[in-house]
């Protein structure tokens, strides 16, 4: 694919000159090529590291392929699936080291018995407040 001049490019930076922005990508490039594809490309930076928590920090798009990255803090990093994905592979990263799948099932599974128990906590908590409540209102 050839790439001709009419590249556009929009990109934000912070006061220091880093790739930063908070609510979307720092960095977006839309190719037109001179057979007619076009590609796009997004990368989420936060103070001049590839950062974001809410999907893929690295997003590449054309009419033929597709490309995905999880990274955080400027590491490849994705807790809950692979942090690459595009058609020749799929790759699981924690803080920047190659992982298996099975670590990222245990990971979720860990995490979510966290979440089960803070909520039964929370509730076992709320009974006894409204006991105390209800216990307080009848005895007026």
């Amino acid at each position: 694919m050839f790439f001709t001049a009419s590249d556009i490019i929009a990109s934000y930076k912070n006061s220091e000159g880093q790739f930063h922005r908070l609510d979307g990508p720092a960095i977006t490039n839309y190719i037109l090529s001179s057979d007619s594809n076009e590609a796009e490309r997004e990368e989420w930076f936060l103070n001049g590291k590839k950062h974001r928590e809410d999907g893929p920090a690295v997003c590449f798009k054309d009419d033929n392929y597709e490309r995905y990255e999880w990274w955080q803090d400027n590491k490849r990093h994705r807790e809950d699936g692979p942090a690459i994905i595009d058609e020749e592979k799929i790759e699981y990263y924690l803080n920047n080291e190659k992982v298996d799948e099975n670590q990222i099932k245990t990971l979720i599974k860990e995490k979510n018995e966290q979440i089960k128990n803070a909520l039964l906590e929370h509730t076992n908590i709320c009974k006894d407040v409204c006991g105390i409540i209800s216990d307080y209102v009848w005895t007026f």
